[in-house]
């Protein structure tokens, strides 16, 4: 179901729809830009405070079994990578 960008919560865990998938964790708008704390393609790499693509135009609330995969990723990544999520770029 679409979800306009300012029908987000802060620091929900998103599924952002488009081809291909984008997991993503919901930060805030900023100036009508939708931002993200992290996100993933593939659960291998993240990406940590950047803006949604403009190309992703919909997106849903993570279901809990999404939520947990995707979080388990995330510190496995931390642990694989040792690196954690930065403090936040912007304000």
């Amino acid at each position: 179901m679409p979800r306009p960008a300012d029908s987000f919560r802060e620091n929900s865990i998103s599924i952002i729809l488009r081809i291909p998938a984008l997991w993503g964790v919901y930060d805030r708008t900023t100036s009508g830009a939708v931002r993200l704390e992290t996100s993933s393609r593939d659960l291998c790499g993240f990406r940590f405070w950047h803006p949604l693509p403009a190309a992703c135009r919909y997106a849903r609330l993570a279901t809990r079994s999404e939520l947990r995969d995707y979080t388990a990723a995330l510190a496995f990544y931390e642990c694989r990578t040792r690196e954690q999520i930065p403090p936040r770029r912007y304000r």
